[in-house]
């Protein structure tokens, strides 16, 4: 006998998930691994005579352990659609997927145990300390570990030339995620240093975090970051910033995400003469937008307005494109430009910093 490929068997399994006649054993703890969802696995169900039917109740378990109790009501490459009795339609990234576990109907409780699977079929992943949700029950709370569901990323960057002079620029940053239905979290580390001639020119580091507080019926939100800089260059050492407030999500698609946010917040320089606490407002923008399978567009911006001395401010812009170079390896091209403009940037200082980046980087 003949056993269909891998994904042929995937998108059946799913199809049988949908199918009222599937009690959904024989899928249980099935890794999402194809590259699409409930859609397609219907249409290879077609093709398969399989019959066609309504989606079926599941159990979404999340990288970060959690499990979702709802109704598969679509998806697509990118995302799964879990329809949840008490947080409605959410929208779940398949890369924070870990498994779908499918829950039985009520009249196949007492229904005799299905024929063994063959030999080339999923085992489950159920075990007596795991037990499977029951239809509509609540959510179980988050992991007890926050270190849970993280994704890192390093990028790498030099260049140099020599003749009339000798130039020479090094750059790195590492950088983490971890995200849920309700929080987006973010944190990373970068530093540049160029030099001319033997002699530094560039030498400035960053570290920063931000949560997104995300509410699953709602285009509104709830943001807060901090940031500390240091720049060898500037008439400071180091400037401490944080800022909160809400955001709104204006697009929100397959391909395309766009969302603005305004808040209140501080900077504080340290180590130079002007050392101080300045209340600032911002106002900011952030934009992914998905080319194709392999490369995705990036954009932030942030308008900070210096509460107590206007019309001074800062503002710094972010825009490249990220190209995908081997999917096994998880392996990526970076390119783009960020500027840092201030209307005070100190003695001998442009009011605009240009940085142009060109990066290699790895995700794990």
């Amino acid at each position: 006998m003949t056993h269909p490929a891998p994904r042929a068997r995937f998108a059946l399994a799913l199809a049988a998930l949908a199918s009222p006649a599937s009690t959904g054993t024989a899928f249980a703890g099935l890794t999402l691994d194809a590259p699409a969802l409930v859609a397609p696995a219907r249409a290879a169900a077609a093709g398969s005579g399989t019959p066609r039917a309504e989606p079926r109740t599941a159990v979404v378990v999340l990288t970060t352990g959690e499990r979702l109790v709802g109704v598969l009501a679509g998806g697509d490459d990118e995302v799964i659609v879990l329809r949840h009795a008490l947080l409605g339609d959410l929208r779940i990234p398949r890369a924070h997927v870990d498994a779908l576990e499918p829950v039985a109907p009520p009249d196949a409780q007492d229904a005799p145990a299905p024929d063994a699977p063959p030999s080339d079929a999923t085992p489950s992943d159920a075990t007596p300390s795991e037990p499977t949700a029951e239809p509509g029950a609540e959510p179980p709370a988050p992991p007890t570990s926050w270190l849970r569901g993280w994704r890192g990323s390093v990028d790498i960057g030099a260049s140099g030339s020599g003749g009339n002079s000798d130039t020479l620029s090094l750059r790195g940053a590492v950088g983490a995620r971890r995200q849920t239905p309700t929080h987006d979290t973010r944190t990373g580390v970068s530093y540049l240093y160029s030099a001319d001639s033997g002699t530094a020119s560039a030498s400035r580091g960053e570290g920063f975090l931000r949560n997104d507080w995300v509410w699953p019926e709602s285009r509104w939100g709830l943001f807060a970051q901090s940031r500390a800089e240091y720049d060898e260059f500037q008439d400071w050492d180091w400037r401490l910033s944080g800022s909160i407030g809400p955001s709104y999500a204006l697009i929100t698609t397959d391909r395309t995400n766009l969302s603005v946010r305004g808040g209140v917040g501080f900077s504080a320089l340290v180590g130079g003469a002007d050392d101080g606490l300045t209340p600032e407002g911002l106002l900011g923008a952030d934009l992914e937008m998905k080319l194709n399978d392999r490369s995705r567009l990036f954009a932030t911006a942030e308008y900070l307005p210096s509460l107590d001395d206007v019309p001074q401010f800062r503002a710094v812009g972010r825009a490249g494109i990220e190209i995908l170079l081997n999917a096994e390896n998880k392996t990526n091209l970076k390119i783009g430009v960020t500027d840092r403009y201030t209307t005070t940037p100190g003695p001998g200082r442009s009011r605009n910093d240009i940085d142009a980046f060109l990066t290699l980087g790895w995700e794990f």
